[in-house]
């Protein structure tokens, strides 16, 4: 699955019992929205892998986007990082026209100049920046994006030996990862379409991990609390009940 609401539309419907590269963000928006969807094992934590960049050829602040068209995609964290970064200088998100789309259309905009700035992630970070679009903001320091991998409560409850066993092979794969570091950046940078160089750069800022902990159901309350105030939750959800035991071990 592409997105995460992709993929929580296919769970949705019954054709998607566990979805990868999904964000805490997203996994609290969707549970408010009253799909019960669990995490099975943490991913990474790409703080500085999420971005706000700006059209090539200027070198814009947070201020200078008031009144112009910034693009990405709703209901992320990226989308909750244009936010906190509108905040802290004293401007809401009713400052900037904000059109949604997904982060490849959102890079092919701002590179073809059709908007101001830009949210972008991972490998279309890294081409923003090589073709010239300055990175605004990160999200060091304003918000922590935590990608999660994630079932749905149903499937949780009849297959947890399935679900042990994702968490097992996810803490194999991540082991082998760690092994073979050079094997894995030529892996990733033919998948991105990226140099080694490049690749090997996303890897040290993705800091994977597997065991969620103590830190990440406080920091879940934090977001709730952030999509709360910014009108991007309509109802309450329990974060204790969206960690399954295993994904703690």
């Amino acid at each position: 699955m592409g997105t995460s609401p992709e993929a929580a539309r296919a769970m949705g419907a019954g054709a998607l019992d566990i979805a990868g590269n999904r964000n805490t963000a997203a996994l609290l928006m969707i549970n408010a929205e009253g799909l019960p969807i669990r995490v099975v094992t943490g991913l990474a934590r790409p703080t500085s892998n999420f971005a706000l960049v700006s059209k090539p050829g200027t070198n814009f602040s947070i201020k200078d986007l008031k009144g112009k068209k910034v693009v990405g995609p709703k209901g992320t964290f990226l989308h909750q990082l244009l936010v906190a970064a509108l905040e802290k200088e004293g401007l809401t998100e009713k400052d900037v026209q904000f059109v949604s789309m997904g982060i490849p259309k959102a890079l092919s905009t701002i590179l073809a100049g059709q908007a101001d700035a830009a949210l972008v992630a991972s490998s279309a970070l890294i081409k923003a920046n090589k073709a010239g679009a300055p990175t605004i903001v990160s999200a060091e320091g304003l918000v922590q994006p935590t990608l999660i991998m994630t079932t749905t409560e149903k499937f949780a409850k009849e297959h947890p030996d399935i679900v042990a066993r994702v968490n097992k092979v996810y803490k194999q794969a991540l082991d082998w990862m760690n092994k073979n570091l050079e094997k894995t950046a030529e892996m990733g940078a033919k998948e991105h379409g990226i140099s080694v160089e490049n690749s090997k750069t996303l890897i040290s800022r993705s800091h994977y991990f597997s065991a969620m902990t103590a830190q990440d159901v406080k920091d879940l309350e934090v977001n709730k609390k952030f999509l709360k105030e910014n009108n991007m939750m309509r109802k309450d959800v329990d974060t204790a009940n969206l960690i399954l035991p295993v994904a703690f071990e």
